[in-house]
C-alpha cells in the first residue's frame, strides 16, 4: 500500500503483475531510467524466487508420492532411486509433468487449487490430532497441546473458519468457481482411488 500511495497508482487497478508497474512508477519518479531498471529487477527477482520455490517444492514433495508407492497406494515403480545418489528420479520426473500440466489451469484456479487443498489436508491433520486423543491416549508425546482433547478442538477452530470464510468469498466470485469444481474434483477422485488401492493392493489394505 506504501508503494501504491507513493507511486499515486490506484489500488482497483491491483492485477497479477502489478508489482512490476508499481516499479516502474515509483522508479521513473525518482529518475529517468531507474523506472526500467527497477521494473526489471522486480521480474528478476520474482523469476528467481519462482524457480527456487519450485526446486524445493520438487525436492519434499517428491517424497509424497514414494511413501504411498511403499505403503501400496501407488505402483511399486514411482519408489525407485538411483543406485549412486538414491534421488527418486521417478516420483521427481511424475510430480514435474502433472505440475506442468497444471499450468493450463490459470493462475486465479492454480491458487485455489493449492489454497482448498492445503486447507483440507490441514484440517485432517488436526482431525488425527483429535482422533489419536482418543485412540492412543496412552501414546508416548513429547509435545503436548495443554488442555487435552478441548486444547486440540480449540487450536483447530481458526484455521476451519478462516477455510470456511474463503471457500464463501470464492462461491461469489464467478471466476473462482472452476477452481473451486476442478478442487471439488480432485478430492472426490483421491477418495475414490484410496478406496481403489486398498481393494486392489494387500499392502494398501495393512
Amino acid at each position: 500500500m506504501i508503494a501504491f500511495r507513493a507511486g499515486r497508482i490506484a489500488p482497483e487497478t491491483w492485477d497479477t503483475g502489478s508489482w512490476v508497474d508499481v516499479g516502474r512508477t515509483v522508479g521513473s519518479a525518482i529518475g529517468p531510467r531507474l523506472g526500467e531498471i527497477l521494473a526489471i529487477a522486480i521480474t528478476a527477482g520474482g523469476m528467481i524466487s519462482a524457480f527456487s520455490m519450485f526446486n524445493a517444492l520438487i525436492l519434499s514433495y517428491s517424497r509424497v508420492p514414494i511413501a504411498m508407492a511403499t505403503d501400496g497406494f501407488l505402483p511399486k515403480v514411482i519408489a525407485r532411486r538411483t543406485r549412486r545418489t538414491g534421488v527418486p528420479w521417478v516420483a521427481i520426473l511424475v510430480c514435474s509433468v502433472a505440475w506442468g500440466l497444471c499450468m493450463k489451469l490459470g493462475f486465479t484456479n492454480l491458487l485455489l487449487l493449492d489454497t482448498s487443498l492445503y486447507g483440507l489436508s490441514l484440517l485432517l491433520e488436526f482431525a488425527a490430532l483429535i482422533a489419536l486423543r482418543f485412540r492412543e491416549p496412552n501414546l508416548p508425546r513429547p509435545y503436548k497441546v495443554p488442555a487435552g482433547v478441548l486444547g486440540c478442538i480449540l487450536i483447530s477452530i481458526g484455521p476451519l473458519a478462516i477455510l470456511g470464510l474463503a471457500f464463501y468469498e470464492s462461491l461469489s466470485d464467478e471466476g473462482a468457481k472452476k477452481g473451486l469444481m476442478v478442487s471439488g474434483i480432485t478430492v472426490v477422485a483421491g477418495l475414490v482411488l484410496y478406496f481403489v488401492a486398498i481393494w486392489i493392493s494387500p499392502t494398501a489394505r495393512n
